[in-house]
């Protein structure tokens, strides 16, 4: 996804309502690079730290609201917004964190070869961000390759099965509700779900989605 030029206006906007924060407004320039910043801001809320209770929509932002532009594609402005970011103690008021951002505008791996070069410039180890920012999928032998990927197409499942337009279409929700549970049947961790596990990984990710995931289906009746 291109970054708009600065002469562009940005009509456009993903917006991030935090309770008990300011409402950011992510601007772009065109209405199809919002779109897609939100689907991946939501696919992304699943397994990062955020404020509880953040939601994303799409949209333009109200008169006199602080509109921020797209990230910079050079290494050194984002070794700056890395720099400026890692000295903020609130974790889960990052998101979306530079990474986050990086994802939602050029995808995941251009994203991840940008973050990089940027901590390159910085003299930093470069580690998947996993605070406000998405986890990277996992590298290794083809089993665990093959279960990065069930754990990211669990991850956009559940994204669309809680998108509120699901809503609309309740026998296709209910359809792929049963879809994800044959999904995860036999991939999640029995103790991540009970609470009582927390170790890394991405089956331990993917559980404790899960956990949370399903209290919210069960609050909305969607789940016995």
């Amino acid at each position: 996804m291109t970054s708009p030029t600065a002469t562009e206006p940005l009509a456009f906007c993903a917006r991030i309502l935090r309770p008990g924060h300011d409402t950011l407004y992510l601007g772009f320039a065109f209405q199809h690079q919002a779109e897609m910043a939100v689907h991946s801001l939501r696919r992304q809320l699943t397994h990062t730290t955020h404020i509880p209770g953040t939601t994303i929509e799409y949209g333009s932002a109200p008169a006199g609201a602080e509109v921020i532009p797209p990230l910079p594609a050079g290494a050194a402005e984002i070794a700056d917004a890395i720099d400026r970011e890692d000295r903020d103690g609130d974790i889960g008021a990052l998101f979306p964190d530079v990474f986050a951002r990086l994802h939602a505008q050029l995808g995941y791996q251009d994203a991840c070869d940008l973050h990089q070069a940027a901590c390159a410039v910085l003299g930093l180890e470069d580690t998947p961000p996993n605070r406000g920012g998405a986890a990277a999928p996992v590298d290794g032998g083809a089993a665990e390759t093959f279960e990065a990927k069930q754990c990211t197409a669990i991850t956009a499942l559940a994204a669309v099965i809680e998108d509120p337009q699901a809503g609309e279409f309740p026998q296709r929700r209910a359809a792929l509700i049963d879809a994800l549970g044959w999904l995860e049947a036999g991939m999640l961790c029995t103790p991540c779900l009970d609470g009582d596990c927390g170790q890394d990984g991405p089956q331990h990710t993917a559980s404790a989605a899960a956990r949370g995931r399903r209290a919210r289906l069960k609050a909305a009746g969607l789940l016995p």
